[in-house]
C-alpha cells in the first residue's frame, strides 16, 4: 500500500488502487525526478573556419538617418569625395583640353602615335623608307617599279595599308596598295588609268582611263571606282566618244569630280547615276579636300578660291588687299580638311602658303616659307606637315618651319612622303 492524496475532497491515507476510496477520483502522482547532471562542461559550439570580412552593402533604398545620430566623420568623409570629384573632374578638363587640335597647338611635342613613310632614289629604282619621330630610327622599306608619283595612307580600307600611284614606262598611271612595308612586300594592283585620284583616308580610288583621241575627241572615257574595303572595282561612267579634254580628278568617300573643257567652255563637274553633272561653270578644279570642299581657280585668268557644298558662289584668295593667289600645286590638306598646304605666288613671292578652306574663314594666305620643287607633304595626325623639299625633310609646327634630321645611314627623301598610323 502507498499513501495518497486527493486534492478533489482532501482525503488522505493509504490505498490499494489508483482512485480516491471516498469520491473515485484518479490520485495525484508528482513526476518523475530527473537524473542528476553530469559535471562535465558541455563541448563548445562547433567553429567555422576564419576568412577574410566579406564587403557588406547598402540596401538600394536605405531610410534616411537623423543628421544628429550621423557621426563626426560623415563630414571628412564627404569632403575627401569632393576633393576626389574636383581632382577627378580637373583631370578630364585637362585631358581634353591637351587633345583638341587648334592650329598650331601640340606641335612642340613628337607626333604621339604614327611614322612617316619617304620616298627615297631615283626615278625606276625608288625604294620606301620608314621614320619614326617617336625613337628617331628609319627602317628600309620595299623596292617600287616606276616612278612614285603619290603616296596615301589607306588606313580607310585597314591600318597599315600603303596606297601608291606609280607611273608607267608608256605614261600612264598605276595605283595599287602595299598591305605591309616590308622591304620584300609587294604591291598589289588595283587600276590603271590616265589619271588617278584617291579618296579620303585612301578608302577609295579612282581612275578615268582616254581612248585615242582624233579631231579634239576621244575614242571614249572610262571612270573606274574602287572602295578598298568593298571588294572589286564599278564602272562609274563610260561614254564611246568623247569631246574635251580632261586635265584635272578629284575624289571624295562616294563622289568623283573632275575638269571638263571643251569649246563651249569649262566646269567643274561631278558623277552621279552614270551622267556628268555640272558643279561650277568658268572654273577648274585644283583639289577636293575630304570633306568635299573645293579649291578652284578661274578658268580664264588667275586665281585661287574655295568652294564648299551650299555656297552660291567660290570664295576667293587673296595677298595684300586685292592681289590673287595663284596656286601652281596642292601639297596636303590638314587632317581636319581646315587647311591646305599649297605651293603659290603672292604678290611676286613664290612659296609654301597655308590656306585657311574653312566656310567663311580668312582668305589671306598665311606666308611657311620658300619652295623649291619637286615638293611633297603629308599632314601628321596632331596638326603637324612634313615637307620633303630639296632633298630635305621639314615640319611645320606651331608656326615654325624646321629641319628634321634623320639619322645616319638613312637616304634623304625624293619623292612623295605620307603619315602611317601605328
Amino acid at each position: 500500500m502507498a499513501t495518497a492524496t486527493c486534492f478533489r475532497c482532501d482525503w488522505q491515507g493509504e490505498a490499494d488502487g489508483d482512485a480516491c476510496p471516498n469520491c473515485g477520483t484518479p490520485f495525484y502522482k508528482p513526476a518523475a525526478p530527473s537524473p542528476p547532471r553530469s559535471s562535465r562542461p558541455a563541448p563548445p559550439p562547433p567553429t567555422r573556419p576564419v576568412g577574410s570580412p566579406r564587403p557588406e552593402f547598402l540596401p538600394l533604398a536605405a531610410p534616411e538617418e537623423d543628421p544628429a545620430s550621423r557621426p563626426a566623420r560623415r563630414s571628412h568623409a564627404f569632403a575627401t569625395f569632393v576633393a576626389l570629384a574636383a581632382l577627378v573632374t580637373g583631370s578630364l578638363w585637362w585631358f581634353l583640353r591637351a587633345h583638341e587640335v587648334p592650329p598650331g597647338a601640340q606641335a612642340a611635342s613628337p607626333p604621339p602615335n604614327g611614322h612617316l613613310v619617304y620616298t627615297a632614289g631615283d626615278a625606276g629604282v625608288e625604294r620606301l623608307w620608314g621614320w619614326d619621330p617617336r625613337t628617331g630610327t628609319a627602317t628600309e622599306g620595299p623596292a617600287l617599279e616606276g616612278e612614285v608619283v603619290q603616296l596615301v595612307s589607306a588606313q580607310g580600307a585597314l591600318s597599315g595599308w600603303l596606297g601608291v600611284t606609280t607611273r608607267t614606262s608608256d605614261g600612264r598611271l598605276d595605283a595599287s596598295v602595299l598591305r605591309t612595308q616590308d622591304p620584300d612586300s609587294l604591291p598589289t594592283h588595283i587600276l590603271t588609268g590616265d589619271l588617278v585620284a584617291w579618296g579620303p583616308n585612301g578608302a577609295t580610288v579612282v581612275s578615268a582611263g582616254l581612248g585615242a583621241q582624233k579631231n579634239g575627241c576621244y575614242a571614249s572615257l572610262v571612270v573606274d571606282r574602287e572602295r578598298l574595303d568593298r571588294g572589286p572595282y564599278e564602272r562609274v561612267f563610260r561614254r564611246p566618244r568623247f569631246c574635251g579634254e580632261i586635265p584635272t580628278l578629284g575624289q571624295t568617300l562616294a563622289s568623283t569630280y573632275l575638269t571638263w573643257a571643251r569649246e563651249d567652255g569649262t566646269g567643274v563637274f561631278f558623277l552621279g547615276n552614270g551622267d556628268l553633272h555640272v558643279t561650277l561653270r568658268g572654273w577648274a578644279l585644283l583639289s577636293v579636300s575630304p570633306t568635299s570642299d573645293l579649291l578652284v581657280r578661274p578658268a580664264d585668268g588667275q586665281g585661287t578660291a574655295l568652294f564648299w557644298r551650299g555656297a552660291t558662289e567660290p570664295d576667293p584668295y587673296e595677298g595684300g588687299g586685292v592681289s590673287p593667289v595663284v596656286v601652281s600645286q596642292v601639297l596636303t590638306w590638314t587632317t581636319g580638311a581646315d587647311g591646305a598646304l599649297v605651293i603659290a605666288t603672292v604678290e611676286g613671292v613664290r612659296g609654301l602658303y597655308l590656306l585657311d578652306t574653312t566656310p567663311g574663314g580668312s582668305r589671306s594666305p598665311l606666308y611657311i616659307g620658300p619652295a623649291t620643287s619637286p615638293a611633297f607633304a603629308t599632314a601628321a595626325f596632331d596638326g603637324s606637315i612634313y615637307v620633303a623639299m630639296g632633298n630635305r625633310l621639314l615640319v611645320y609646327r606651331t608656326g615654325q618651319l624646321a629641319e628634321v634630321d634623320l639619322p645616319d645611314g638613312a637616304p634623304h627623301p625624293a619623292g612623295p612622303i605620307a603619315w602611317m598610323p601605328g
